[in-house]
């Protein structure tokens, strides 16, 4: 098997990162995305490109749709995408760029249903990535404290205002 492999390798079969060097990954802008589909538009170029996606791995569906898609888009880039296009989002369902993904998951044995979904969930929680998740809850947090110091405030403000007009009763 190993063998089998290094052939292919040394033959040229097996996609080097530098043979997608052109695609700039990840991608970081829609520009780029545009210009992407572009590329994956010519058979040639898509079929390297799936090539190259096949190399990735991973061990369940999560894990090779998750790593691929790593590797594919940045962060930023992904909070603005969805899978159907709503919201103000860009859709992938549609993309060379999904279909590549979801072609390079079959052959490791991944139905286009699973990958779907795995590239769905991806995309919902891009978000969290990257630090988003621990700046929300710091945010909720200060919010919470900001509430908290202005319901203590308004507390004892009506606390001090029913005390003198007690006084002056």
């Amino acid at each position: 098997m190993l063998q089998s492999l290094h052939r292919q390798f040394v033959e040229g079969q097996i996609p080097s990162t530098s043979s997608v060097e052109h695609f700039n990954l990840p991608i970081d802008s829609f520009e780029d995305f545009d210009r992407v589909e572009s590329l994956l538009a010519e058979k040639s170029q898509a079929h390297v490109f799936i090539s190259y996606l096949e190399t990735i791995g991973g061990i369940t569906a999560k894990d090779v749709i998750s790593m691929m898609l790593s590797k594919l888009l940045t962060c930023e880039l992904a909070t603005n995408c969805n899978w159907m296009g709503k919201g103000h989002k860009t859709g992938m369902h549609s993309s060379q760029l999904a279909k590549a993904v979801i072609d390079a998951a079959k052959k490791s044995g991944i139905k286009e249903a699973e990958s779907i979904c795995e590239i769905k969930k991806w995309l919902k929680n891009a978000s969290d990535r990257e630090g988003g998740r621990l700046k929300r809850m710091k945010n909720k947090m200060d919010k919470e404290r900001k509430d908290e110091a202005t319901h203590r405030q308004l507390y004892f403000m009506n606390f001090d205002s029913s005390s003198t007009s007690d006084d002056s009763g």
